[in-house]
């Protein structure tokens, strides 16, 4: 490209931005460009022999733009102007897309998917390949970890992980790279964002004026609160805590040899610079926080004292205890003389003090009336059992940072009465939304449903806003009333467990439904006239059995005199399982998970379960406490219709299961009975199948191989039926794994046969 082309695409790309994009002005432009790094020679003829092509691809762009507009409407979006970056082909997300694949650019995350996996040599587990050292190839979390990441840095010179790169080749670490420029929404200057509001980034400079304001509990005043309350003072602005925290000037006087009296200890400011000296309750020399009657205390002990109140001896009330009496008994700080009393000014419960001298339940309280009650401060009849609920958390801190950082919380303030599932599903699909709706769902504000396979249809309104009108009107009675209406019923007679798997498995037959019916448009053939010889081409079109999955819409279509009669599309063919396990690596698995204790119990019991009835890990993930059932002394798993007695090692590793909860939501379970044995982040939920069996190979025990040697084991010793009954499997399944284990009936009687027949013909039998 010419000079003067050059010119001439920079001067027509800055005029069509100031024309489509009518809140940007003419201030701002060159900046926007300048961020965006789209004024290169290369750049500019991309995008203008890309905008040449497509006239609205300014303000929404497609995944197959160039790399430079993208990074033009993303930087478009943070300066706050209405243009819609492109979303990943994949996951629908509207982030960078720095890689291009054959269905357009993606994201960092779905490239990461497509990536090759090696076996790292650091932790061993399958992952991509981040570096190598000779033989050594090592996965990213290994590489961060491993000293030979670490280089100098080229500005401070200490030797650490290198995070940027400079235009002449320089690398930095963290510390020394330079943090991004954003344009202030005040002062208009590109510098770097101190934080980011609702209206856009603010600089260091300008962000006092947006901190936060309340009443100073000194002063009264409206102003910046510098020091929180705590059990000796209020909240206070800067004028008032400098005049507590600083003496009066005094007129100096001669110097005196006679030493002052020292300061009583235990009227010491609690967080007041002390010198290091031994603590009075772990023995470790720290730096002083508080000086209690019973002796310094650091700052480990004075928050778990504060946080783990107990019974005072003379008062016998849960008060945090502070001093020892003359026999010795724990006391508070009122029973032993002292003015430390730590106790919470609104409801007098004896803990942790947070804001104005509360409580963090108490805290929790007023902010719940905030959050759901909007500017009332009154929280409406429908969310009052979540609030309740939220109020008798285990760990009402733990709410209390939830209601101020999650982005789920604030999502909740802005529902509008009365809250329904349908109103959620006219959001924006994301993981805030649905861990919300399983919130509201266990609180009781809504009613349970079957949550994976309801999410099908707001997926399918998004991916038939793309097509036609005629595919709309085929696939949308398909899905609902075909697909939607037996996986429905398929999950109610199966307890309405978990149906991550069926709605997986109908969304990929969806998809292969849409690009047959796109290949039927491309090929201007109707559905009502399609022959087998067409039929034909689109199966063989494809690589592997994916095609073969549109069987079940052209069945559906010829039931309904959609299509004709006579097309056929074979069954896509089940493979055979392939790996196994040898009886020595079989029982080295079995043996590390019933008695390794270096091994979280959770993947022990899991383990264990995999290795000895062949359990799929969806339907192990789903197991319910009520499940085990004990009888007689001995331990029982309730699966299908049949109990499945226990051996005495397992059944004690899933009596230990509750000690190992690792459920991190803010809701404590309603229903201890129905509690999962593996429960997932939300506790009511159970994990991600391969999020789970990550953990299951990171500590060398190999779920599928496993499986496949536990159903084949006990496929050659147990008939068909007996096996479907133990295990609740399908008698198809039941029948095919005892032919992999070479016990098929029907073959030992055709072998008898034929081993009989020289006999009663009158010679001998061989051998």
């Amino acid at each position: 490209m010419g000079r003067r082309r050059v010119d001439d695409a920079r001067r027509d790309l800055r005029e069509r931005l100031l024309h489509e994009v009518v809140t940007l002005t003419a201030a701002e432009l060159e900046a926007v460009i300048a961020e965006a790094r789209v004024d290169m020679p290369r750049t500019v003829h991309q995008l203008d022999r890309y905008l040449r092509e497509n006239p609205e691809g300014l303000v929404a762009p497609d995944e197959f733009c160039p790399a430079g507009l993208m990074r033009l409407t993303h930087v478009l979006v943070r300066h706050g102007h209405a243009v819609s970056p492109p979303a990943c082909p994949r996951c629908h997300r509207r982030v960078l897309l720095p890689h291009q694949r054959p269905e357009g650019r993606v994201c960092e995350n779905c490239r990461t998917i497509d990536r090759p996996r090696i076996t790292c040599t650091g932790c061993g587990r399958t992952a991509p390949p981040a570096a190598h050292y000779g033989d050594d190839r090592l996965c990213r979390r290994c590489y961060r970890t491993d000293p030979r990441s670490r280089r100098a840095c080229s500005r401070c010179g200490r030797t650490r992980m290198l995070e940027h790169r400079t235009a002449d080749g320089r690398a930095l670490c963290a510390r020394c790279a330079p943090r991004p420029h954003h344009i202030c929404i005040d002062c208009g200057r590109s510098r770097p964002a101190q934080t980011v509001l609702d209206a856009g980034p603010v600089c260091a400079a300008c962000y006092r004026r947006h901190r936060p304001r309340r009443p100073c509990g000194r002063c009264g005043a409206e102003a910046i609160i510098v020091a929180r309350a705590d059990s000796t003072h209020p909240d206070m602005c800067a004028p008032c805590w400098q005049a507590t925290s600083r003496p009066p000037r005094q007129r100096k006087s001669a110097p005196s040899r006679r030493t002052p009296p020292p300061e009583p200890r235990e009227a010491r400011r609690p967080g007041s610079s002390a010198h290091p000296a031994p603590c009075c309750l772990c023995a470790q020399t720290r730096r002083v926080t508080a000086y209690w009657p019973i002796g310094p205390v650091c700052r480990s002990c004075y928050t778990r004292r504060q946080e783990h109140p107990a019974r005072c001896a003379r008062c016998h009330e849960s008060r945090v205890l502070i001093a020892h009496s003359d026999s010795g008994d724990d006391l508070c700080g009122p029973c032993s003389g002292s003015s430390f009393d730590y106790r919470c000014r609104r409801c007098g419960e004896g803990g942790r003090v947070y804001t104005a001298g509360h409580c963090f339940r108490c805290c929790v309280d007023t902010r719940l009336q905030q959050v759901l009650g909007a500017d009332r401060g009154i929280v409406p009849e429908q969310l009052a059992p979540l609030a309740q609920a939220l109020l008798a958390a285990v760990k009402p801190r733990s709410v209390l940072v939830w209601l101020r950082t999650s982005s789920a919380a604030q999502l909740l303030s802005q529902l509008e009465a009365p809250i329904t599932h349908a109103a959620l599903d006219a959001l924006p699909p994301g993981r805030d939304v649905h861990f919300l709706r399983a919130m509201l769902v266990q609180a009781g504000v809504l009613p349970e449903r079957l949550e994976y396979l309801d999410r099908v249809v707001p997926w399918l309104d998004a991916q038939l806003a793309s097509h036609n009108d005629a595919h709309a009107r085929l696939v949308r009675p398909y899905a609902q009333w075909h697909l939607l209406h037996r996986a429905r019923l398929r999950a109610r007679r199966r307890g309405g467990g978990d149906s991550a798997d069926a709605a997986y498995r109908l969304r990929y037959s969806l998809r292969v439904t849409l690009e047959f019916l796109t290949w039927l448009d491309h090929h201007q053939i109707a559905i009502d006239s399609l022959t087998q010889h067409q039929l034909d081409g689109w199966l063989v079109g494809g690589n592997g059995s994916r095609r073969y999955h549109v069987r079940g819409f052209l069945r559906w279509a010829i039931d309904k005199n959609l299509a004709p009669g006579v097309l056929d599309v074979p069954a896509p063919k089940v493979g055979q399982p392939k790996h196994f396990l040898d009886s020595a690596d079989h029982d080295r698995q079995l043996r590390r998970c019933l008695h390794d204790p270096g091994i979280p119990t959770d993947v022990r019991a899991a383990g264990a379960l995999i290795l000895l009835f062949g359990l799929r890990m969806a339907e192990l993930l789903t197991l319910r406490k009520d499940q085990v059932r004990v009888r007689a002394g001995d331990h029982y798993l309730h699966l299908g219709h049949h109990e499945l007695l226990l051996p005495p090692a397992v059944a004690a590793l899933l009596g230990d299961l509750p000690r190992t909860d690792t459920n991190r939501s803010v809701l404590v379970p309603t229903d201890h009975a129905t509690v999962l044995l593996f429960p997932g982040f939300h506790g009511t939920r159970p994990p991600a199948t391969t999020t789970f069996g990550a953990r299951l190979l990171h500590h060398g025990i190999t779920p599928l191989p496993g499986r496949n040697t536990a159903l084949a084991t006990l496929a050659a010793d147990l008939p068909a039926a007996v096996l479907a009954d133990l295990l609740g499997l399908h008698p198809r399944t039941a029948v095919r794994w005892v032919r992999i284990a070479k016990r098929d009936w029907h073959t030992y009687l055709a072998q008898r046969r034929a081993d009989m027949t020289p006999h009663e013909n009158g010679s001998p039998p061989a051998g």
